[in-house]
């Protein structure tokens, strides 16, 4: 079975120029059909997005399951990220772990587990928003690895997905690499940050070794381009035992 997943990080669906663009995100995620996607800087009835929930906003819009997990209290509201899953897939189980920060005042990152079920097999599909700082990366990345390594050691299927704030080659992605295979688009492939001029391919995806990543391309659309400071990344991966 060939499932879509896409990750995003949608900037409080505000564009690269701080202008609204709920709706250019939701026009954005259906364009690629996806059955999941990781989405990361979410605003959830915060006064600065008019209040507006924007997880279950972007579920009513695209015909899917919303999971929205808070990290930040913010603009009178919640800060946080999330999944979007469609609707024939089944949520089991949800977690989400708080990865450290090296300073109190630094903001709080997280790692949110989803256990998903289809045509009675699961998977864990994960999602997460690392640090800017690689010396905190330095102390999250390991609580990550840890956590994937515990789903592969029960012999659940893994797909991991966010903004790592790392490029391809660095410590971070090659820590990774040690468990998961990375989906990865082609060497001429432009990255996803920043949306108008990509240069830098900050988002990643990666899955179990035992899975195969059929293509992954970064979203280039016009519409991808200016819904945020970012472009989406989608990844097709066959999960050959779900028949």
């Amino acid at each position: 079975m060939l499932l879509t997943f896409l990750t995003y990080n949608v900037h409080s669906c505000l564009s690269a120029r701080k202008e609204p663009s709920l709706e250019l995100v939701a026009r954005a995620i259906r364009s690629c059909s996806p059955d999941v996607v990781a989405l990361q800087e979410l605003d959830a009835g915060c006064d600065r997005t008019d209040g507006i929930h924007q997880a279950e906003h972007l579920a009513s819009a695209t015909g899917m399951n919303a999971i929205f997990k808070p990290l930040v209290s913010l603009h009178g509201g919640e800060y946080g990220f999330g999944f979007l899953v469609k609707k024939s897939i089944n949520v089991l189980d949800e977690s989400v772990e708080l990865l450290p920060k090296r300073h109190p005042s630094n903001e709080q990152r997280g790692l949110l587990t989803l256990t998903l079920e289809i045509k009675g097999h699961t998977f864990a599909c994960m999602n997460t928003h690392l640090s800017t700082s690689q010396r905190e990366r330095k102390y999250q990345v390991p609580v990550v690895m840890e956590i994937i390594q515990r789903k592969l050691s029960m012999g659940q299927n893994v797909v991991f997905m966010g903004d790592l704030n790392a490029i391809r080659g660095a410590e971070t992605i090659r820590t990774f690499g040690k468990l998961l295979r990375p989906c990865r688009p082609g060497l001429l492939s432009p990255g996803t940050f920043p949306s108008k001029y990509p240069l830098l391919q900050l988002d990643h995806i990666f899955c179990s070794k035992s899975l195969m990543n059929v293509s992954s391309r970064v979203i280039t659309t016009t519409v991808c381009r200016e819904a945020s400071d970012h472009l989406p990344l989608m990844s097709k991966i066959e999960f050959e035992s779900l028949t």
